[in-house]
């Protein structure tokens, strides 16, 4: 297999100076998540022109951190989200958000915001409905899912 460059895609409305930090890609809904200096994620939806590589030249762009985006952690598990995912974001502004892809409204995508960090969140994992953090607190923290309560 080689490899060949294909094409490149900037945020619409981005400048020089807010640059992308880092990337995840869902290969199975065709979608890049490109996180930004100036706060938002990035989000590029492939469609019908598989074949010719054409991604769209706009992306949606989701806003909540007040700081630069850090780290990104795409995470699926079964009952994540509406469709069994979900994206995860560090940032400057010390916080994690909490992202469902599924739901198309840019103003509602962000279903959670998680604050414990005293410093810059510096990356992310995740395994079996727990989420680990790392900070320049100098600090690991350990978030696990809650269940809904059955009645």
């Amino acid at each position: 297999m080689e490899f060949v460059h294909n094409s490149s895609a900037r945020p619409s409305g981005s400048t020089s100076e807010h640059s992308i930090t880092c990337h995840q890609l869902h290969a199975a809904k065709r979608t890049l998540f490109a996180a930004l200096s100036d706060g938002h994620i990035a989000v590029w939806r492939r469609h019908a022109d598989v074949a010719q590589g054409h991604v769209d030249s706009r992306p949606q762009l989701w806003a909540g951190h007040t700081g630069v985006v850090r780290c990104l952690l795409l995470a699926e598990q079964e009952g994540l989200g509406l469709e069994g995912h979900l994206l995860f974001s560090g940032g400057s502004d010390r916080t994690i958000r909490v992202w469902d892809p599924a739901i198309k409204d840019a103003s509602k995508t962000c279903v959670q915001t998680l604050r414990g960090h005293g410093g810059t969140v510096s990356s992310l994992a995740f395994c079996d409905g727990v989420l680990v953090s790392t900070s320049t607190d100098r600090t690991i923290q350990v978030w696990r899912a809650r269940r809904p309560r059955r009645r």
